[in-house]
C-alpha cells in the first residue's frame, strides 16, 4: 500500500485525500532522488490481497446502484481484542523541542505563515503525516520507520511506537474507534490500531478478511465485505451490516454506516438496528441528483443537475435529515466527471471541484476551473489552470501561489504542517502564523 502511483484516470467519487503528482509533490516542486513525502492520497478503498477486487469496487462506487432496502444484519466478527492501551493513563508532552539553525524552510510558505518553523523533524521519505485535532497533534513516520506524536505547538514527543511499522504497511491514519482519537496503518491483510492516548505500546492488531477493503472517508474506518456487506470497527469487534439493494458503502458516520444509490437516496446503517432511509432535499436551483460524491462526518455531498443551463449544483447536505446546509452553482461540466473532493482533518474547509465549502459558517462559494489539491484550516489549495493558488472558504478573493510553494498537510495548534527537504533528508516543519514570528 505504501506510495501508490498517482492514478491515470479520475479518481474515484468518494474521496476524502487529495491527490498528487509524481514524482512532483502538490505544490509543483520537482524534487530529485524520487517522489516527496506524500500529499494525502484519495481515500480509496485498499483491498486485501486481491487488486483486482479494489478496482472493482471503485468501478462500483462511480457507478452508484439504485436499489430496494433490506434489513440490517447485526452479525459480529471477533477479529481483535480490546485494545490493551485504550485504558492507559494519557502520556503528558516532555520539554518543548527547540528549533534548530535549519529550521528555516527553502521553499516558499503559504501566505500567512512564517518562513520559520517553530519546530522541525526528520520524517522517513515517501511518508505523509496525519493531523489528529483532538489534542493539537500530528502523528509522523520516523527515519526508523516508528509512528510518533507530537505536539503541534512545541513538537514535544509525546510517545513512539515501541516497535516499527512492518514493511508492507502503509502511512498512518488519524481516525476515530467508539469516539476516541487513534491511529491505523494498514499493513497486508492487518489493521493495526494504536490509542492516540496510549502509550506506543505494540498496537492492537485487527486481522481483515479475505478481499475485505479499507476506507477512511468517514469518522473510522469502513470495511467493504464480500457479500454485499460492510461493517465499522466497535467494541474491539468489526460489526457488519448488510447493503440495502445496490447501495455502495461510503463511509462511517459515527456509528452508522452511510451507503448510497445513483438516485441520492442514503441509508443510515447501525448494527442492531433497522435501516433508515434518508431522501435528500433539493438546494435552490436543483432538478435531479447526477451523481454522490462524498460521505462522513455528519454530511453527504451531491451534484445536482441545474436549471440553469451549462451549471450543476454541489449540495452538503445533513446526513440524517437530508437537508442542503448550503450549496453553490459550478459549470457542470467541472461537476460531472469525478470532481476531486477534499476535505481537511482540521475541519475548517473542503472542496469538490470548483465548489468550496466553509465548513464553520456553513457556506459555498463556486471557483470556476478549481482542483483542489488540500485544505488547511480555512483555506483550500489548488490550481486553476497552471496557476497555483489558495482559495479562502469565506469567499474573498483568490491569492496566486508561487511555483514550488509549500502547501501544508493541515494546520493544528496554530500551526501549519508542511514538509520541505534538508541536508540531512526530509523534514517536517510547524509554521507558525506570520503574525507570531520572532
Amino acid at each position: 500500500m505504501a506510495q501508490p502511483p498517482a492514478p491515470a484516470g479520475p479518481p474515484p467519487a468518494i474521496t476524502e485525500r487529495p491527490v498528487r503528482d509524481e514524482p512532483r509533490d502538490r505544490a509543483g516542486a520537482a524534487w530529485s532522488g524520487g517522489p516527496p513525502p506524500a500529499a494525502h492520497q484519495p481515500a480509496r478503498p485498499v483491498a486485501v490481497r486481491t487488486a483486482h477486487t479494489r478496482r472493482r469496487f471503485e468501478r462500483r462506487v462511480v457507478l452508484l446502484g439504485a436499489g430496494s432496502a433490506l434489513a440490517v444484519s447485526a452479525v459480529t466478527l471477533t477479529l481483535f481484542t480490546a485494545m490493551s492501551d485504550e485504558t492507559a493513563p494519557v502520556v503528558r508532552p516532555g520539554p518543548a523541542a527547540t528549533p534548530t539553525a535549519t529550521a528555516t524552510l527553502t521553499r516558499k510558505v503559504p501566505p500567512g505563515w512564517s518562513a520559520t518553523g517553530a519546530w522541525q523533524t526528520p520524517i522517513r521519505p515517501g511518508t505523509r503525516p496525519a493531523v489528529i485535532p483532538d489534542g493539537g497533534l500530528v502523528a509522523m513516520v520516523t527515519t526508523d520507520r516508528r509512528v510518533q506524536i507530537r505536539h503541534g505547538a512545541t513538537g514535544a514527543v509525546i510517545w513512539t511506537a515501541a516497535t516499527p511499522l512492518p514493511p508492507e504497511a502503509g502511512d498512518p491514519v488519524a481516525t476515530r474507534v467508539d469516539g476516541k482519537p487513534v491511529i491505523t496503518a494498514l499493513a497486508g491483510p492487518r489493521l493495526l490500531v494504536w490509542p492516540v492516548n496510549g502509550t506506543g505500546a505494540a498496537p492492537t492488531t485487527l486481522a481483515l478478511p479475505d478481499k475485505a477493503q479499507v476506507s477512511w472517508a468517514g469518522d473510522g474506518p469502513l470495511l467493504t465485505l464480500p457479500g454485499h456487506r460492510a461493517a465499522l470497527v466497535t467494541g474491539g469487534q468489526a460489526r457488519t451490516v448488510e447493503l440495502p439493494g445496490k447501495a455502495v458503502a461510503m463511509a462511517v458516520d459515527g456509528s452508522t454506516v452511510l451507503a448510497a444509490t445513483s438516485t441520492g437516496t442514503w441509508w443510515r446503517l447501525t448494527p442492531g438496528a433497522p435501516p433508515v432511509k434518508v431522501t435528500p432535499k433539493k438546494p435552490a436551483g436543483a432538478k435531479a441528483v447526477t451523481r454522490v460524491a462524498a460521505a462522513g462526518h455528519g454530511t453527504v455531498t451531491l451534484v445536482w443537475s441545474s436549471d440553469t443551463s451549462g451549471k450543476a449544483v454541489a449540495a452538503l447536505h445533513d446526513a440524517t435529515t437530508g437537508a442542503a446546509r448550503t450549496s453553490a452553482s459550478a459549470p457542470a461540466d467541472q461537476l460531472r466527471t469525478t470532481p476531486v473532493w477534499v476535505r481537511g482533518a482540521d475541519g475548517g474547509a473542503a472542496a469538490l471541484g470548483p465548489v468550496v465549502f466553509d465548513l464553520a459558517r456553513p457556506a459555498a462559494t463556486a471557483r470556476p476551473g478549481l482542483i483542489p489539491l488540500t485544505t488547511a484550516g480555512p483555506v483550500a489549495y489548488g490550481r486553476i489552470g497552471k496557476r497555483l493558488v489558495a482559495v479562502p472558504a469565506s469567499g474573498e478573493p483568490v491569492r496566486d501561489l508561487g511555483a514550488g510553494t509549500a502547501l501544508p498537510w493541515g494546520t493544528v495548534a496554530d500551526r501549519a504542517i508542511v514538509a520541505d527537504r534538508t541536508a540531512d533528508g526530509v523534514a517536517l516543519f510547524a509554521l507558525p502564523a506570520a503574525a507570531q514570528a520572532g
